[in-house]
């Protein structure tokens, strides 16, 4: 829903991905007769090592076995079979990097849902050097945006401040007064 409400989509592909385990960047969260379960698309990287977003690479072969994965946990479903013919789609779709195919996976999935799109912009054009809500900021500004929208969570960590200073107004995800930002 952030990415429909917003006017532009930046996609952190230049963060870096935790050194073990998944992440939103390669796992989501599904129904699976009754019960949450991970969906991982696993990737090619050494133990301990950093890794940006954009230089990860699925390990070889990873589609068949997701795509059965969520052909048997949703073939009776309601819409699966529009469903099951996007995922076909998005798995012809020969990603040599992850972020990639998260960015080709988005811009499809986003196309049966809404008639106008956010401009996609990806971080790593940006060149931002500052980090944590610093790095929003100037994300933000370096797309000419005025607001910015945030996770219901994102108030532990984000600093306000640095967004008021800059003049950019937050809103929380919770907040769903409107459908369109427009800034």
């Amino acid at each position: 829903s952030k990415i429909i409400r917003s006017d532009i989509h930046v996609i952190l592909d230049d963060v870096l991905i935790p050194k073990t385990g998944g992440s939103p960047t390669n796992r989501v969260r599904v129904l699976a007769q009754g019960k949450g379960e991970w969906l991982t698309v696993p990737i090619q990287r050494e133990s301990g090592v950093n890794y940006r977003v954009c230089e990860v690479s699925p390990v070889d072969d990873w589609k068949p076995m997701l795509l059965n994965k969520i052909f048997n946990c949703y073939r009776k479903s309601r819409y699966f079979d529009i469903t099951h013919a996007l995922l076909e789609r998005l798995w012809t779709f020969n990603a040599k990097k992850l972020s990639e195919f998260n960015i080709h996976a988005n811009e499809a999935i986003l196309s049966c849902l809404v008639e106008e799109k956010p401009r996609v912009v990806k971080s790593s054009d940006l060149l931002i050097k500052n980090t944590g809500s610093k790095r929003l900021v100037e994300i933000v500004q370096a797309v000419g945006g005025t607001t910015y929208l945030c996770g219901d969570g994102s108030s532990s960590y984000l600093d306000e401040a640095d967004f008021s200073n800059a003049g950019i107004s937050l809103i929380y995800t919770k907040d769903r007064k409107s459908t369109r930002l427009n800034s």
